[in-house]
């Protein structure tokens, strides 16, 4: 036994520890999932006023909340709009302008941008291809710089008539704009954002944020995956794109994972679950998937997924819920394992027809041992204990203590063995046991045997209770011997 030279305290420590794991990695994992949501905050959040246009017609399909304070729509009311219909020129016109601007070697490009209120305002434009459909702009209020622009370029057609103060007061009047001009500028300077840049950092976080993101089609075709997913599935991310998930998926979760779909699609609530994946490496791991769904730029619906690995977690329930159904001290079976297993061993026989036996032990003299030679040689006991038990029985059996000093044994009758022969055989390995240890007592075990027939079925407490009778009367017949 792997924990046999352990201390009853060493295995408690243990499992307080493999709990307090868990419990760091359930906290480590919901701060995942919040970092995943923080990340749309990069976009939706920002000073910058942000537009998401679509480069083949022009629509506005996304926009932040900035760009919605500054031109007074709701997010539905941008979505209805192009870029025409907030700039003062024709789509083509404004295309050629952009095109123009790139031309000359420049990032942005100037125009008039109309509010919803029906004001004009003077902008700077700069914009980026996102990718082979979207354009990417930021957008820069420079109303008030031009008008500064526009003041200083225009002095008063008479200002050569007019007297020296009222030149020296214009004059002062421009400079006083051109110095607020040059502030604005640097301003502009200071807080300007480097589209490119911004763009490049904007996906760096995208594709390498702690979780995983990925588009679906209603068909589950992948539309869209960050370097993150690709890296779990251990692909490329062109590998990935226009793949089926469920070539990922593990064939015994694929059920889940088609449930869940239908549902997303069919009533449009979020949905999570927790399927298997497969690597490349044919390493399976452990995910846990949270999905939407939101329409596309065709008015398609389409599923976002963020993608959790919790593989790690899983392990730690698995060595939790082994921890739950062992005894700590001999690592058999406790009373809940033991049923848990028991059980199902129960039906299984009597699907098929198989007797079980059922053994009921307890130790002897335990009391005296524990209050005389102290908890330590108590202990000492049901491992010796466990340790006969291991040794005497199949690795099939069902072998657990299910007390302070009683121990049961399922196990399926093998037709070519005695039990009365078995259980002379056992003792006389407890008396070999004991001839090798030079200690204060003897290891004693009484027991009790009952036979399970399907054909008579019964419930495992029965058994117990039986096993249980038929022990003590083992236990009153030693001592009446010894007597």
């Amino acid at each position: 036994m792997k924990d046999q030279s352990k201390s009853k305290q060493m295995l408690i420590q243990e499992l307080a520890s493999l709990r307090q794991r868990m419990a760091e990695r359930e906290l480590s994992e919901s701060g995942t999932v919040n970092s995943g949501f923080t990340f749309e905050g990069i976009f939706r959040e920002n000073d910058a006023i942000m537009l998401l246009i679509n480069g083949e017609d022009g629509r506005l399909i996304d926009a932040n909340n900035a760009a919605l304070r500054f031109y007074g729509y709701s997010i539905h009311q941008i979505k209805l709009l192009n870029v025409g219909d907030i700039s003062k020129l024709p789509a083509k016109e404004l295309d050629a302008e952009r095109q123009r601007a790139l031309m000359e070697g420049r990032k942005h490009f100037i125009v008039p941008h109309q509010l919803a209120n029906g004001s004009i305002r003077i902008v700077e434009v700069h914009t980026t291809q996102a990718n082979k459909t979207f354009l990417f702009s930021i957008i820069h209020d420079i109303t008030e710089r031009k008008q500064a622009e526009e003041k200083i370029s225009h002095l008063p057609e008479d200002f050569n008539a007019l007297s020296p103060e009222e030149k020296r007061q214009i004059l002062h009047e421009l400079r006083v704009h051109q110095i607020e001009l040059e502030m604005q500028n640097e301003e502009l300077r200071q807080s300007h954002i480097d589209l490119d840049e911004a763009r490049a950092r904007y996906f760096d976080l995208y594709d390498l944020a702690p979780v995983c993101y990925l588009t679906l089609s209603e068909q589950g075709l992948i539309l869209e995956a960050n370097l993150t997913t690709a890296t779990l599935l251990g692909v490329t991310k062109a590998a990935l794109l226009k793949q089926r998930l469920t070539r990922f998926i593990i064939p015994d979760d694929q059920g889940i994972y088609y449930q869940h779909r239908k549902d997303l699609f069919e009533t449009g609530a979020p949905q999570t679950c927790l399927m298997r994946v497969i690597r490349n490496d044919a390493n399976p791991c452990w995910v846990r998937v949270d999905a939407v769904v939101v329409k596309d730029t065709d008015s398609a619906p389409v599923c976002r997924a963020v993608l959790i690995d919790i593989t790690d977690r899983k392990k730690l329930e698995e060595e939790l819920l082994e921890a739950s159904l062992h005894d700590l001290l001999t690592g058999l079976h406790n009373r809940r394992g033991f049923f848990a297993l028991a059980e199902q061993q129960v039906k299984e026989a009597t699907r098929a027809k198989m007797n079980l036996s059922l053994t009921y032990f307890d130790c002897d003299d335990f009391k005296w041992i524990n209050d005389s030679l102290g908890h330590e040689q108590g202990d000492r006991v049901l491992i010796d204990t466990a340790y006969i038990l291991r040794q005497n029985f199949r690795e099939s059996d069902i072998i657990a203590r299910i007390g302070g000093d009683e121990f049961v044994v399922l196990s399926i009758e093998a037709a070519d063995i005695d039990p009365e022969v078995f259980l002379k055989r056992l003792q006389q390995n407890i008396d070999e046991y004991n001839e090798k240890e030079t200690r204060r007592y003897k290891l004693a075990l009484s027991w009790g045997t009952v036979v399970y027939n399907p054909e008579s079925p019964g419930s495992l407490d029965e058994l117990l209770s039986q096993a249980d009778r038929l022990m003590y009367i083992h236990k009153k017949d030693k001592a009446n011997k010894q007597s």
